[in-house]
């Protein structure tokens, strides 16, 4: 069965006069791989008969029960029939020997070319051949699937594989593989089948390849997700405002550029939005202290430009801001607050000798509160009108402020 595993020497190489059609006959019927030889035996006979013209023709004797054809050295006249798997009809040929008649041939044949002698030894050989290939191809070494070893323990596998009538080679050479864990199984050679008894090379796994991560930095989004999945990774994209990449361009990823992962991992791939808006809040009327620290808090900058007097404000209060509430800003953008200083002081008018009624008015017309002490006069003398004040006239005071009037009684 030296044709199952390598090329038949062709017959010219054996006796001088064979032609190249019958090595290429030969050839093709002994090729050790299956699927390169002819599909049935009409087909071989039809193409021995096209390369040997003169030589003996192959008679189809199959009747339905019988799969047989016979290869005789002479015959006399001779039908062929040559039949092609999804064909329709026959194809008849016919072949007449140049041998004497039937008469002649009971008397004794004439003897016939050397050539002819080999050729038909070799078509005897050929047909046992075929049958011997049929009983090793079904019944010896017949292929079969290879059981699934992939991801399994290298043990495991080579039991596997003897179990089911293999010969297990575990190599040296490790592969990389994203489904099979370290230390496993990761492929074998063949992949899927092989004969009973042939060796299958197993290959341990190394894990996923490391990968670094590539640098996008900069790069539109379409092209940033190419470059990232160029390399065997899969892309998330996050969007995030950026204060110095324009928008729609890559910000970076995560993990960051030039950082070894595994082959297959998710990357993050950060785009920006641009700088991030920020609406200005009201902060008139709060503490200056506090309006600076909700601003700043949001990325401004706050510089304080003034301060002015205010019958409203309070003292060290917000008066009024360069920014209308509900502007956009970014972050870095300038907010200006001028700081009260609270009601403009006056000077304590003089209230004393006047009614207790007059004074009053007086001083609560210029916004401050009155509070009054009654005490006796001596004889009555000054009865109802102011006797002293606090605090003296010319002391400055505030609206607001609260001032204190003596009255008589």
């Amino acid at each position: 069965m030296l044709h199952t595993s390598s090329r038949v020497p062709p017959p010219s190489q054996q006796a001088k006069g064979i032609g190249a059609a019958l090595d290429r006959v030969v050839l093709t019927a002994t090729d050790p791989d299956p699927s390169g030889r002819y599909p049935d035996a009409s087909a071989f006979a039809l193409a021995l008969a096209t390369a040997v013209p003169e030589g003996p023709a192959p008679v189809d004797l199959r009747d339905g029960d019988h799969q047989t054809i016979v290869l005789p050295v002479v015959a006399t006249e001779t039908v062929v029939t040559a039949r092609d798997q999804g064909a329709t009809g026959r194809r008849w040929l016919r072949r007449r020997s140049r041998g004497a008649d039937a008469t002649a041939t009971t008397a004794g044949a004439t003897r016939r070319p050397r050539r002819r002698l080999v050729l038909a030894i070799l078509l005897g050989l050929l047909v046992l051949g075929g049958a011997g290939w049929g009983v090793y191809d079904q019944v010896v070494a017949p292929v079969t699937p290879l059981p699934t070893v992939v991801g399994t323990s290298p043990d495991a596998a080579v039991a596997t594989l003897r179990d089911a009538g293999f010969d297990p080679v575990v190599s040296d050479e490790q592969r990389f593989s994203l489904d099979a864990p370290l230390g496993t199984v990761a492929a074998t050679d063949p992949t899927d089948s092989a004969r009973r008894g042939a060796t299958v090379t197993l290959f341990v796994s190394a894990g996923p390849r490391q990968i670094a991560v590539p640098a996008v930095d900069g790069r539109e989004e379409v092209t940033a997700r190419a470059l990232i999945e160029a390399e065997g990774f899969t892309t998330v994209v996050d969007s995030r405002y950026d204060e110095t990449v324009p928008e729609g361009l890559a910000v970076g990823t995560e993990p960051s550029a030039g950082i070894e992962v595994d082959e297959g991992s998710e990357i993050v791939l950060v785009i920006s939005r641009g700088r991030q808006p920020i609406e200005v809040p009201s902060v008139v009327g709060e503490p200056l202290v506090d309006a600076r620290a909700r601003l700043e808090a949001l990325g401004l900058v706050v510089e304080e430009v003034g301060s002015a007097y205010d019958d409203e404000v309070p003292e060290g209060a917000v008066l009024a801001q360069s920014v209308e509430p509900a502007t956009v800003l970014y972050r870095g953008d300038v907010v200006q607050l001028t700081v009260s200083d609270g009601p403009e002081p006056f000077a304590m008018p003089d209230v004393t000798g006047q009614t207790e009624a007059d004074a009053r008015a007086q001083l609560e017309g210029l916004g401050l509160q009155v509070d009054v002490t009654y005490i006796s006069s001596l004889f009555g003398f000054g009865a109802g009108r102011v006797g002293d004040q606090r605090p003296e006239s010319g002391t400055p005071v505030r609206r607001g402020d609260t001032v204190q009037l003596v009255v008589l009684r």
